[in-house]
């Protein structure tokens, strides 16, 4: 891994970056470069809450089986990414190989580390990412992976809501010319 001055200076030009992107989908995926260039993992996915506030579904990822980003659909409480959108706390799991709860989404996976994507103390959705090394994440991994996570939760809550303010005023403006 890159030298502690050189992943601050990162996760700076990310904040830079994560304010710039405006349409979600476009935003999933900049947060998961970002995220492989601050912690030099290829194994991320960005998991939202789809509208019953209780399924997750991987918006964005590289390094999963295609078929698990596809067809997943994690719960609230359940499985280390649910956990994390449950407690609205990181959880670092150093053996995933020891952890009943894991869900595999990267094969030959070891340790994972998710966040939970919070707005006003509520969880929007998670950040995670995996490694092929056992324990990992460190002290520094985890807070600047909070931070992160807390910088991809404010830009994601409003490239939502413009999304959304889209779509009410495309929506008036069809009823409007009925």
């Amino acid at each position: 891994m890159a030298d502690p001055v050189s992943r601050l200076k990162r996760l700076v030009e990310a904040a830079r970056s994560l304010q710039a992107a405006t349409d979600p989908d476009d935003l999933c995926d900049v947060v998961v470069r970002w995220a492989r260039a601050i912690f030099d993992l290829d194994n991320c996915a960005v998991l939202l809450f789809e509208p019953d506030g209780e399924t997750l579904r991987i918006r964005a990822a590289h390094g999963y089986d295609p078929k698990v980003v596809e067809f997943y659909r994690g719960r609230r409480g359940k499985g280390l990414t649910g956990r994390a959108a449950e407690s609205g706390q990181l959880v670092v799991v150093g053996d995933v190989r020891r952890d009943p709860s894991y869900v595999e989404g990267v094969p030959g996976a070891r340790s994972e580390l998710a966040a939970p994507l919070l707005v006003d103390g509520a969880a929007i959705g998670v950040l995670d990412i995996e490694s092929e090394r056992p324990d990992a994440f460190g002290d520094l991994d985890l807070a600047l992976f909070s931070s992160f996570a807390d910088q991809a939760a404010a830009a994601l809550h409003n490239a939502l809501l413009r999304a959304e303010l889209d779509r009410r005023r495309k929506q008036a403006e069809r009823t409007a010319y009925e």
